[in-house]
This record gives structure tokens, sequence and C-alpha cells, in this order.
């Protein structure tokens, strides 16, 4: 579904007559797998059943908020950045809630001829180490990367999200896969082994 259906939609669910709850029910079916996905990566260690409250309650706030809705960006870009607002909320309200380690920052550089991590990753049908270090990224970086990559939004849709300069979202991505990219590389040195093998566990610098 195009950003142009998601605002005629948004539009119905704006006009609050009779066509509103259905325009809404199919703007939850075209955004809802999105919602879920960015709210998974910020809560890696939650269960299907938390992240999907958490979906609903940041598809009742877009039906909440929708009058107050610009046009001013895609409709996606907006409601994720409800769902970013809606997961900062939670944490201020519960801080005692476990933080990632973050992954070493000064990560030694691979060579050209060794870049192509992933590829190796793939072959090698090791994805579990990947979902790991991707898990122990800054969580600032986690999500840039995940916008970039997965939802495939430009630098400024995302600095809309994030609420933070493009330059600042460039430093976090080149950052994120600089990260990844050393995690990974640690994997080939222990020739595959799982995240929890022993010498590795616990430590993706």
């Amino acid at each position: 579904m195009t950003d142009e259906e998601h605002q005629a939609l948004l539009q119905q669910v704006m006009a609050r007559n009779a066509g509103s709850e259905n325009a809404m029910a199919q703007l939850y079916r075209a955004l809802s797998g999105q919602v879920f996905a960015f709210v998974r990566q910020r809560l890696s260690a939650a269960d299907d059943h938390t992240v999907q409250s958490v979906v609903q309650e940041v598809l009742y706030e877009v039906w909440r908020a929708a009058p107050h809705f610009s046009g001013a960006s895609m409709v996606k870009t907006w409601v994720l950045g409800i769902a970013r607002h809606k997961l900062l909320d939670a944490a201020r309200r519960n801080r005692h809630a476990g933080r990632h380690d973050d992954i070493a920052d000064h990560a030694e550089t691979l060579p050209d001829e060794s870049a192509d991590i992933l590829a190796t990753l793939a072959e090698k049908q090791r994805a579990e180490w990947l979902a790991f270090c991707m898990d122990k990224l800054p969580v600032d970086q986690r999500e840039s990367l995940h916008l970039l990559l997965v939802e495939a939004l430009s630098v400024q849709a995302i600095a809309d999200i994030q609420g933070c300069p493009g330059g600042t979202v460039k430093t976090r991505v080149f950052h994120a896969k600089a990260k990844l990219k050393n995690c990974l590389a640690r994997w080939l040195r222990h020739d595959g082994d799982t995240p929890g093998a022993p010498g590795i566990r616990g430590n993706a610098a």
C-alpha cells in the first residue's frame, strides 16, 4: 500500500463518520506488521504477547491522534514516531528494566577482502549470531539501522522519528554497521560457534 493510500485512509479516520472504523481497520492491517517489527527490535527480550500489546496501544493512539496529522511526513513515519514515543514513555515508567550491553566502541576494522560478512553468515546459516549482534547494539543505533535497512526509510524520515538531526542518524548508522561487522567477524574467528558457546558468551566486542 502506498503512502497516498495510507493518507486517504487516515483522512477517512479523521472524518469520524460511518466509514472511519473500517478505514482504521484497513490502516491497522497495512501498518501493524511494520509497527510490530519496529517494537520487536526495541523490546528484543519481550514475548510476542507483550509486543502485540504495545502495537495495539500504538494504533489506538493513531486513531485518537489522527486529527493532528499534518501531512508533513509519510503516514508510516508518523506512526513509527508514535511507536517510539510510546516505548520511551514505557522505559521512563520502568527504569528497572534491563539494559543492553554495548559492543565496544573501538571495534577493529576488517580488511576490505573480508568485508562481506553477511554473505558468509548466510552460507554458514548462523542467523542467530546476527540477531545476537544486533541485540548488543545501543538501542538508538539498532533502531536507526532497522529503520534504514528493514523499513527502507530515508535519513530525514528516520531523523523525524527519532527527533534528531540527519547527521546524528548517519553517525548512528555508521557506528552500528562498524560494530555489527566486528561482532560478526568474531563469530567467524570462532568458526561459527553459537552466541552461547564457551569463550564468547556475553561478550560481543
